[in-house]
């Protein structure tokens, strides 16, 4: 029962840690489409770097929270670290349709929606590796 309040605790960091990761990885994957761009003889899209920037945000915004959670706690549940996590997720993307519902669906729903999904995704996978390495 301890182990699963402090796993629930702890995975609260998640939230700050994800904005962080997400704008950090929404630099970083702009100033790669930009250097992509500006050495590659084939650029990459506007969709494509939409999907680029995104999926990178939500790999460093996900590998960030889920190594802060385990170096933080090491005998972290990852059934209970998910939820703080997954509510977070699932009331902004609520906000993102709703936004997208009165405005239109284009490429920033798309952008938000993909970076969102792949923080959650990517959290959860690297939780799952972080947790096996310290076992």
């Amino acid at each position: 029962m301890k182990n699963k309040i402090f796993s629930l605790l702890v995975s609260a960091i998640f939230i700050p840690l994800a904005v962080v990761g997400q704008v950090l990885g929404n630099w970083i994957g702009a100033i790669y489409v930009y250097i992509n761009n500006l050495i590659s003889w084939i650029s990459i899209p506007g969709f494509m770097k939409v999907l680029v920037i995104s999926l990178i945000a939500g790999w460093i915004a996900g590998h960030l929270s889920s190594l802060a959670v385990v170096k933080i706690f090491k005998n972290v549940e990852i059934k209970i670290a998910m939820i703080i996590p997954a509510i977070f997720i699932v009331l902004a993307m609520i906000g993102d349709i709703s936004y997208a519902s009165k405005n239109s669906f284009n490429l920033d729903f798309f952008e938000h929606f993909v970076r969102n999904i792949s923080t959650i995704i990517f959290y959860f996978l690297m939780l799952r590796e972080h947790k096996s390495e310290t076992n």
